[in-house]
């Protein structure tokens, strides 16, 4: 009773997140834990609109922010049911019934108070304050906690995983891209054992000490041991917290597999149900919570994005999004900074000297007019393309470019010095905003189908497709998909399309992907890459799929390609920009 009248207090009277987090129940799923955070910070932004009313300084102005701010918490809290739903229904999780049921109440009150709140009902801020917080926290506190809590149903879902995507809800990003990329191929290698599973269900007791058993455990040890040194390097690089910790956990999960190799070679029966099992949920809690704990950005990144003075430092913590120009551009936009940071660096050497103000001014109105730039053609692309989110990045073009004016004002007026504190307000917010809302915004899963089926020549998808700087690599990458767009051609142009003519260019695109894949592979083991094994698997995976064309090109006439050319650019555009372009990619400074 006692620690329910404390989180009421705690409620009642609190102001900002910080003040309330101690009390909202954590469920582990990110996407569900980041949705109860912006919608408790909506709530809680009610209160200084309260304070407004009740001093009776109200004006027309405040009553129309009001009125669109209730719409943007309605439209705020319609997405996140939206996803809570399904998700539920996704997973087969419990508590649909009642979460349908509260969603509806609740939006229902919702909507009444923006009624009456337009109908001249300005008291409705008070009560509306305490009815939406107390019930979000109640809430997410109950029944979303019962529901959504990963640990409850996180073992159902592991034992039913086939692909990636059955469970990377439970698996938080670091947002490091590399160590998502792996951590992705290790779930990957795990669910290989899925075959064996199959086996052992019809009674063959020692598929896993088989010798395709035995290969696969070795896959995964290999690559947990290649992932657990880059990991154990960053740290080392970056000089973040919790090494021996990280060396703990590894050294524990590297004896567990090496005992059950030992095992498999000594002819035991090994379930391979139980071993994945058990594999995967090992990773799901190492990542979220002794990775989330060592990597997440917020808990190292604040001095060294002050003191880093190359981009081959920022590579790895900036994320990249699915199109190509505005990386590039991203990277341009942080060398900038990375110059006006050195100005900073400088004026704290020397003291300010009107050469040094004038270079910073400079720099910052090259940076200005940059980023303008920058947000111009990321509007143009979404609008262009039709993906969601506008409202979102042009909020957040407008607060940057709207500090960077001030900024510029204050220096020119000698208001402000080059204060170090500047340097982790831009480059920070470029941090955020790339690593969050741009890549949220343009990753190719969420808007690129739509191109993919009205392309119809390789400059349509060309400014999607990354380059790694390899030239060889880049120009394969091409050479494949050009030839992709000439068989579409052929089935869609061509009367005397034939399975011949259809198996020889399936034919001409298998062998330059043998080719490209032995090209790649021989790279990554003579510069000691980590993650050949699981880019390997990738490169099986997609021959054996090809293969079923070429030994039944007719089923390409049905639709006249375009499942087949949808599959080749979700396939190639997703792995060069997600899988070789963060492997292989050259990065410099210049």
């Amino acid at each position: 009773m006692k620690e329910e009248y404390w989180t009421r207090w705690i409620v009642q009277t609190a102001r900002s997140w910080n003040d309330i987090s101690e009390v909202i129940k954590h469920t582990g799923i990110e996407k569900i834990d980041n949705d109860h955070r912006v919608l408790i910070e909506s709530s809680l932004e009610l209160n200084r609109l309260i304070e407004a009313f009740e001093s009776d300084d109200v004006n027309l102005a405040m009553i129309k922010k009001e009125a669109a701010f209730l719409e943007k918490v309605y439209n705020i809290w319609d997405g996140h049911i939206k996803r809570e739903e399904g998700l539920i229904k996704k997973f087969g999780l419990k508590n649909l019934d009642r979460q349908q049921e509260q969603h509806r109440k609740f939006l229902t009150l919702l909507d009444t108070f923006i009624k009456d709140f337009k109908s001249g009902r300005l008291w409705v801020s008070v009560n509306l304050k305490m009815s939406v917080l107390e019930w979000v926290v109640n809430h997410i506190n109950t029944l979303d906690y019962e529901t959504f809590c990963r640990d409850n149903w996180m073992p159902v879902v592991v034992e039913n995983a086939t692909v990636w995507d059955d469970v990377s809800e439970l698996i938080n990003s670091t947002t490091l891209h590399m160590l998502d990329d792996q951590h992705k191929d290790l779930v990957d290698l795990t669910l290989t054992l899925n075959p064996l599973i199959d086996l052992w269900d019809k009674g063959d007791h020692r598929v896993v000490s088989s010798q395709d058993g035995r290969a696969i455990l070795k896959r995964i040890k290999q690559y947990a041991q290649s992932h657990f040194q880059h990991e154990e390097n960053f740290i080392a690089k970056n000089s973040i917290a919790g090494l021996e910790r990280q060396q703990f956990e590894h050294n524990k999960f590297i004896d567990s597999l090496l005992l059950l190799e030992e095992k498999a070679q000594a002819g035991e029966e090994l379930n391979p149900r139980q071993i994945k099992i058990d594999i995967m949920v090992w990773w799901i809690v190492h990542i979220n919570k002794v990775d989330m704990d060592t990597f997440k950005l917020e808990s190292w990144t604040g001095v060294f994005l002050t003191v880093t003075d190359s981009w081959a430092n920022l590579a790895d913590i900036v994320r990249t999004t699915g199109v190509d120009k505005l990386d590039e551009e991203h990277k341009e936009l942080i060398l900038l900074t990375l110059r006006f940071n050195k100005i900073i660096d400088e004026v704290a050497k020397t003291g300010i000297t009107q050469e040094l103000r004038d270079a910073g001014l400079v720099i910052l109105d090259d940076l200005y007019q940059f980023s303008k730039n920058h947000f111009d053609g990321e509007v143009a692309f979404i609008k262009k393309h039709n993906i969601p989110g506008l409202a979102k990045q042009e909020a957040d073009h407008k607060y940057f470019l709207d500090m960077l004016t001030e900024l510029l004002e204050d220096i020119r007026n000698k208001r402000i010095v080059f204060s170090p504190r500047i340097k982790s307000k831009i480059i920070g917010w470029w941090n955020d905003h790339i690593n969050y809302t741009d890549y949220e915004t343009f990753k190719l899963e969420n808007w690129a189908e739509g191109l993919f089926k009205s392309a119809t020549k390789f400059a349509d998808v060309a400014p999607i497709i990354k380059h790694t700087k390899i030239d060889q690599f880049d120009d394969d990458h091409e050479d494949l998909v050009v030839l992709t767009f000439e068989l579409c051609e052929l089935l869609v142009n061509s009367k005397e399309t034939t399975a011949d003519n259809i198996k020889k260019i399936l034919m001409d695109i298998q062998s330059l992907s043998v080719a490209h894949f032995y090209r790649e592979e021989s790279y990554m083991i003579k510069n000691v890459i980590v993650g050949c094994e699981a880019h390997q698997d990738k490169h099986i995976i997609f021959l054996a799929d090809l293969q079923n064309y070429i030994d039944k090109p007719e089923s390409l006439n049905s639709d006249n390609g375009e499942y087949f050319k949808l599959w080749m650019f979700n396939w190639w555009i997703n792995h060069i920009n997600e899988v070789d372009y963060h492997t292989f990619r050259v990065d410099s400074n210049d």
